[in-house]
C-alpha cells in the first residue's frame, strides 16, 4: 500500500485579489491626498512669505520716517512750530557754595 499524497487544497483567491487592490487603491488615495496637502500648503506658504516681504518693506518705511523725525534739524523745526524758544544761546549756570546756598551765574 502506498500513501498518496493529499488533495490539494483549493483557496478562494477572490479574496486575497480585493485585500491586494484595496490595499493599493488606498495607498494611491492616500498619497495622492498627501500630495494635494502639500502643494495646498505651498500656496498657503507662498502667500505668507508675500505678505512678509511686504511687511518688511512697511517697517524699513517707518523706520526711515522714524530716523528722519527724530534729526536735530526736525526736531527744532516741530518744536518751533509748537512755540517753544531756542535758548541754547541763554545759558546759565547754578553754582552751590558750602552751606548749600546757591546763585545764578552767566545768562
Amino acid at each position: 500500500m502506498s500513501q498518496q499524497p493529499p488533495a490539494p487544497v483549493a483557496v478562494p483567491r477572490a479574496p486575497f485579489v480585493v485585500l491586494v487592490l484595496l490595499v493599493v487603491v488606498g495607498g494611491v488615495l492616500g498619497i495622492l491626498l498627501l500630495n494635494t496637502k502639500i502643494n495646498e500648503n505651498a500656496f498657503v506658504l507662498h502667500e505668507l512669505r508675500q505678505q512678509q516681504a511686504t511687511l518688511d518693506q512697511r517697517q524699513q518705511q517707518l523706520e526711515q520716517e522714524i530716523a528722519l523725525a527724530s534729526s536735530p534739524a526736525q526736531l527744532a523745526a516741530a518744536a518751533q512750530r509748537l512755540g517753544m524758544v531756542d535758548r541754547s544761546e541763554d545759558r546759565t549756570h547754578l553754582r552751590l557754595s558750602e552751606d548749600r546756598s546757591s546763585q545764578s551765574v552767566g545768562g
